[in-house]
């Protein structure tokens, strides 16, 4: 497959300046730490941003507390969208996208209104969580690739038409490229970085003593 876009206008205007931690696509969908709204009179349904507020922020930490997870998963933190918890790792973001945001805000938000911003925005959230889960299977065939491309690029298309003022960033970009990769390399199990960030992860917990060449 050769070099796909969304249409030739959805990547002009790529931020080709974007910091690595402001290109995390979920962070610029309104998905990063919760912030309390600086103006209190904004409604308790919706964040300032209109995307996820107070509301939606209690209902997804109460069905993450109350959600079991298998042994070999890392559940999301409890306090969820709190600055206590840290950054989410690259795992917990996957599941929070795949399971935990949708599960809460369908039950949230299914019998809004025709035509509210809410069903634009589970719309979005469904799309991207669809193609996340026939990314990350563990098989692989031309229909997991096709399928993930099709999900992908209805996700960013409603990015465009939900966040207009978003500048689309090189992450956004890259995801276009892996549905080939799928059919080059297989199940991205064999090849994410997930092996190599958790060697760097226990490298950085390490004591040097800040001092080159040894370990003190």
């Amino acid at each position: 497959m050769s070099s796909e876009t969304v249409e030739d206008e959805d990547m002009e205007s790529v931020n080709e300046e974007g910091d690595a931690d402001e290109a995390d696509p979920a962070s610029r969908a309104g998905f990063g730490p919760y912030q309390e709204p600086a103006d209190k009179r904004v409604n308790d349904d919706l964040h300032r941003d209109g995307v996820i507020g107070r509301k939606e922020l209690r209902q997804i930490r109460k069905d993450i507390a109350a959600t079991i997870c298998p042994g070999w998963q890392t559940g999301p933190p409890t306090n969820f969208g709190s600055p206590s918890h840290g950054k989410p790792k690259a795992d917990q973001w996957r599941s929070i996208i795949e399971f935990d945001i949708p599960v809460s805000l369908v039950q949230l938000w299914w019998m809004v209104p025709d035509g509210d911003r809410r069903e634009k925005l589970l719309e979005s959230t469904m799309f991207l969580a669809t193609a996340l889960r026939w990314a990350t299977s563990h098989r692989t065939s031309q229909r997991h690739a096709d399928e993930y491309m099709r999900n992908i690029r209805l996700y960013l298309r409603s990015l465009r038409e939900l966040f207009p003022e978003m500048n689309l960033l090189p992450n956004h970009h890259n995801a276009l490229y892996l549905g080939e990769l799928l059919l080059r390399f297989g199940p991205v199990h064999g090849w994410w970085m997930f092996p190599f960030e958790r060697l760097i992860g226990l490298l950085q917990k390490i004591n040097t003593n800040k001092k080159m060449g040894g370990f003190y």
